[in-house]
């Protein structure tokens, strides 16, 4: 079954071998301890009740991630934090996840560029996840 553990590995796997330096994590930080950073937690986890039977037997989900990036370059924040971006999408949609919204937001630090993207997948109980790419 994909696990929130798994899809978390994949994500920090890929964003490190592109971006090393990156910071990485499962909790909300409000001011990372360094930057660039990535954030990602699944928001939401539950059962359609379209697909539950009468004896609550169909394992079926409903996965919701969120991921945000950090970036404080003085040029360049903006490239930087949507090419981190890039490689969370590449690996969500290897999953079979589907981008709901992405987005920049608003942060308290101004000098720090925030990208907030989030996307959702059906998940059936015998699902396993694809193998990862070379």
């Amino acid at each position: 079954m994909i696990t929130r553990n798994a899809v978390y590995t994949r994500i920090v796997k890929a964003v490190r071998a592109s971006y090393p330096n990156c910071y990485y994590s499962g909790r909300n930080e409000p001011v990372p301890p360094s930057l660039p950073a990535v954030y990602a937690r699944e928001i939401g986890y539950f059962q359609p009740p379209e697909n539950v039977t009468l004896e609550n037997d169909d394992e079926q989900y409903q996965s919701t991630f969120e991921v945000q990036v950090f970036s404080n370059l003085q040029a360049g924040a903006e490239t930087e934090g949507y090419g981190i971006m890039n490689v969370v999408q590449g690996v969500m949609r290897e999953l079979g996840y589907i981008l709901d919204m992405l987005e920049p937001m608003p942060n308290a630090d101004t000098a720090i560029f925030r990208l907030i993207g989030r996307w959702h997948r059906h998940i059936g109980g015998a699902d396993e996840l694809p193998p990862e790419q070379p």
